[in-house]
């Protein structure tokens, strides 16, 4: 057999799936994040990301880009699902494995009340909310610290134990 005619195939190191991210609050917040999202999208750290969900309190959907994301939270006659459970499809949409971020850009009590869930099933929960990091109710910031979230952003420490 000639040497030359024997293939070698050098192992291509697979590269991990993009973190899938659900993105929950549109307002100035919410926008401003998937503004950032979308101008990474093509960029060697947003092939790192996948946005899976975004919903406020009236609609949720599931994107195809960040690019798609953006247009359709800021056009009000967009394809929305009208009446999504956002609290309910945010752990549909991100599955069961890999990285999973929730991103929560509310003032909601209602999505507060799930950071703990969410820790819990090795969901990554990031939030400027004041309420998530258990703001008026110690049993929630003592449920989120069981699961390590670190609620000292205030003080500059933001951070997993």
């Amino acid at each position: 057999m000639n040497a030359a005619a024997v293939a070698t195939r050098t192992p291509v190191a697979s590269r991990p799936a993009p973190a899938r991210i659900a993105l929950l609050g549109i307002g100035n917040v919410g926008n401003a994040v998937l503004a950032r999202l979308a101008a990474w999208e093509g960029t060697e750290f947003g092939n790192k990301l996948s946005l899976r969900y975004i919903a406020n309190s009236r609609f949720g959907c599931q994107p195809v880009s960040f690019a798609d994301a953006l247009a359709r939270v800021r056009s009000p006659e967009a394809a929305l699902s009208h009446g999504a459970n956002a609290l309910r499809d945010v752990k549909l949409t991100l599955g069961e494995r890999g990285t999973r971020i929730v991103i929560d850009a509310t003032a909601s009590e209602d999505v507060a009340e799930q950071h703990a869930y969410w820790l819990a099933q090795g969901i990554h929960v990031v939030t400027a909310c004041k309420l998530g990091q258990g703001a008026g109710r110690i049993a929630r910031a003592l449920d989120c610290a069981e699961h390590h979230w670190s609620p000292l952003c205030g003080s500059g420490q933001c951070g997993w134990k």
